[in-house]
């Protein structure tokens, strides 16, 4: 049996919450990135459970044998850099990791496609995520699920240059 059979999807709860934010820091970690301080510990686990409690955010987890293995967040977007009124129609994926012992096996693509159709369900039109200019390896599966740079770039706190790809639903 190989990892994509074994591979179990569901909605994730703000109790997921500190053992994904371990996956998220091990996953950087492994990528050789130095996670900014509002991206770490309880700083991150505060800031999604707003998301998921305020915006009615999603959080998918993937699961291979009962193990956490992936996940990624889906919400609304706020103007003003998240402060200000929900955009109507508009969707950000984040937070999305795997952990590094299973890149591969297609569990982000699996969630990225479960995430769409919640998304779709819920009526988005448009989503949009940010991700470093050097994860060529996301970078890929993006593009083959019809993501597109938009040509919105900024550098995020750590001073490291993310990129913007967005697609319609």
């Amino acid at each position: 049996m190989t990892t994509k059979d074994t591979v179990m999807i569901r909605r994730g709860s703000v109790e997921d919450l500190p053992p994904t934010a371990e996956l998220w820091n091990r996953a950087n970690k492994h990528y050789g990135r130095t996670l900014a301080v509002e991206h770490q510990g309880h700083v991150i686990i505060e800031s999604i459970a707003r998301r998921m409690t305020n915006d009615d955010a999603d959080l998918l987890i993937a699961e291979v044998e009962g193990n956490l293995a992936g996940m990624l967040l889906g919400s609304p977007v706020r103007e003003d850099r998240g402060k200000g009124p929900i955009i109507q129609g508009l969707a950000i994926v984040s937070w999305v990791a795997v952990d590094p012992g299973h890149w591969g096996h297609g569990i982000a693509t699996r969630l990225m496609e479960d995430l769409l159709d919640v998304l779709r369900a819920k009526k988005f039109r448009r989503v949009i995520l940010w991700t470093h200019q050097d994860n060529v390896r996301a970078q890929r599966m993006y593009e083959r699920l019809g993501f597109t740079l938009s040509g919105e770039q900024t550098n995020d706190s750590a001073g490291a240059l993310v990129i913007q790809y967005g697609r319609d639903l």
